[in-house]
């Protein structure tokens, strides 16, 4: 693979982040490597950030080797010892939802987690049900998690662990959500996430949906059109 990506003319990668992993493992590729976002297309629906809400939400695959589900279900636990009343909303399937069941009657959450399964349009089913106060990613890594700039183009701030690669080049602390560091245990991780949980309960004010969703417009297919044209006419001109 090595002496594929040293002969190539070009690598794309998909944030700044996986460009630092390819300066890491093939230096002299790095002049030749550029960043372009994947592109997102999502129709704004009302009602899915709803500043009363006592809901947080986790979108995407239930998969717990990467998303961590276990580790939400425990940090909404610890959070839910001083928030009564609100409610985590899992929506989405995978091969860890029988774990996931199973961990929430571990911790007693059955009333207030509740996994909703996979669902075609998962933003407008948020809104159906009344909305939530934030998006909540827990995982141990991503790629391109392209559920955050979802939640964010409607308006919904995100709380996510700080993990590589992509949630550090998203948010924008105090701005469109908060960034979690990783603690030195998984307890103190999992205290961490708690915690990120309360100040996102507690403080509602800052947040305005219409510069969420123009915090992350560099992923609209029309800016990233324009960034294909150029890296084209850059490769076949040889510049």
């Amino acid at each position: 693979m090595k002496v594929a990506f040293e002969v190539c003319d070009a690598i794309i990668v998909l944030n700044e982040g996986m460009k630092q992993e390819i300066r890491q493992l093939i230096p002299s590729a790095l002049s030749k490597t550029v960043v372009i976002r994947n592109p997102v297309d999502v129709s704004w629906v009302e009602g899915v950030y709803n500043p009363n809400s006592e809901r947080f939400t986790f979108v995407g695959r239930i998969y717990n080797k990467q998303k961590r589900l276990d580790r939400l279900v425990k940090a909404f636990h610890l959070f839910k010892s001083n928030h009564e009343g609100w409610e985590l909303v899992l929506i989405g399937d995978g091969p860890d939802r029988v774990m996931v069941d199973a961990l929430i009657k571990e911790y007693g959450l059955e009333q207030s987690v509740r996994v909703a399964g996979w669902q075609k349009n998962p933003w407008m089913y948020l809104s159906t049900i009344g909305g939530a106060r934030a998006l909540v990613l827990p995982s141990d890594f991503e790629g391109s998690p392209l559920t955050i700039v979802e939640a964010m183009m409607n308006g919904l701030p995100v709380v996510s662990l700080d993990c590589p690669v992509g949630p550090s080049e998203i948010i924008k602390e105090g701005e469109n959500g908060f960034l979690v560091p990783f603690g030195v245990s998984e307890e103190e991780t999992v205290k961490n996430l708690a915690e990120a949980l309360s100040e996102m309960a507690d403080n509602v004010s800052s947040w305005e949906p219409k510069a969420i969703e123009a915090s992350v417009e560099e992923f609209r297919p029309s800016r990233l059109k324009v960034e294909w044209e150029k890296f084209l006419v850059s490769i076949c001109s040889g510049a």
